[in-house]
């Protein structure tokens, strides 16, 4: 005798699926009340370069927190009369000047900026063949607190000073 089976309806599996709580990520660290960013800072200051006795550059530039100032100037020309003609040859030269505002936290951190000087020439001043240059470059953290003066030199003689108002 054949068994028959009967196959009775079953309730289907339950599965219960939990979501994790979401990550919260922060690229920097919470500040407290007393650390916020100090308002903006503006002012002038006047910059003179030099290259040993030789004047480089003399100006004012304006500060402002969050606002670099920056002055460059480039010079290519032809070789001196009386130099062998270099066909395709110049004589270049190069000066670029910044100060960047740094962020501040506290009333006795203000006036710092970063100080960016370099100055390219050739490498021979008498008849310059265009096969050579000399670069000076300066880079410094530096606080200038109003009515301050502050100098840095550089290799080659150069030297920064910077007078803020």
């Amino acid at each position: 005798m054949p068994l028959l089976f009967l196959a009775l309806p079953q309730a289907a599996p339950t599965f219960t699926v939990r979501t994790p709580p979401p990550v919260v990520v922060t690229s920097a660290p919470m500040r407290t009340v007393a650390e916020t960013p100090r308002p903006a800072e503006s002012y002038t200051v006047d910059v003179e370069v030099r290259a040993g006795p030789a004047l480089l550059w003399a100006g004012s530039l304006r500060v402002a927190t969050g606002q670099s100032s920056r002055f460059s100037r480039n010079q290519s020309e032809p070789t001196a009369p009386g130099c062998a003609p270099a066909r395709e040859r110049s004589i270049d030269t190069a000066f670029t000047f910044a100060l960047s505002p740094r962020y501040t936290y506290t009333p006795e951190q203000g006036g710092r900026v970063t100080l960016s000087v370099r100055w390219s020439r050739p490498a021979d001043t008498n008849c310059a063949d265009g096969s050579g240059l000399r670069t000076v470059e300066v880079s410094e953290d530096l606080v200038l607190s109003p009515g301050a003066t502050v100098t840095v030199r550089g290799d080659a003689d150069l030297s920064v000073k910077l007078h803020r108002r």
